[in-house]
């Protein structure tokens, strides 16, 4: 299916829809562990002329379909620079793929499933270095969830043993309390023989 969007007709813009969109960060099963749709396949500035640091760059969403777009990075003004793909964790060399096996082979790479344990959704708009801060933060909050869960188990443990503590005790409680009854009736037995009251 292709169309022209409206406010790009009079640009002469033709965009395939049914194969550019790219959904927000929510990816099926089939394409998780696929640099394609990973938040850490990144560009790398191989010259840092005039360009600020880090030079890491999101690859877009038409960067990912047309692979040799990957090969360059336009900064405000103007500035351009050549870039090389890379994975922002190290998973895969993708600028040796390129170098010594082509440009082909870089578009196989990428969108190969590669069960990749460090893949990320990618989420347009974001830098792999901002993929990555998400990451972590998600990670930190998954790992406060399950310290707070832990903690929460613990104390309904612990709750359980005061009250089987105090159930022993109570129970330890009527059981002198029976004894000591029963002493009395035969104390107060042996008074009644001795003295006839």
């Amino acid at each position: 299916m292709v169309s022209i969007l409206p406010h790009e007709a009079n640009y002469g813009y033709v965009c395939a829809l049914s194969h550019t969109l790219m959904p927000h960060g929510e990816y099926d099963e089939a394409n998780k562990g696929k640099c394609r749709y990973c938040g850490f396949l990144s560009k790398h500035a191989r010259s840092a002329t005039g360009l600020p640091s880090p030079r890491f760059y999101e690859v877009e969403h038409s960067e990912r379909l047309n692979v040799p777009a990957i090969f360059y990075h336009t900064a405000g003004y103007g500035l351009r620079a050549e870039t090389e793909p890379m994975c922002f964790l190290g998973k895969i060399n993708l600028a040796y793929t390129a170098e010594q096996k082509g440009v082909d082979k870089l578009s196989e790479a990428i969108n190969a499933d590669r069960k990749c344990d460090g893949w990320y959704p990618y989420m347009p708009g974001l830098s792999p270095i901002d993929h990555y801060q998400d990451r972590q933060m998600r990670d930190y909050e998954r790992k406060m969830e399950d310290e707070r869960i832990a903690r929460e188990a613990s104390y309904r443990r612990q709750d359980r043993m005061f009250v089987i503590a105090a159930l022993i005790l109570a129970a330890g409680q009527i059981l002198a309390a029976v004894i000591v009854s029963y002493r009395e009736s035969s104390a107060d037995q042996l008074l009644r023989r001795l003295f006839g009251q």
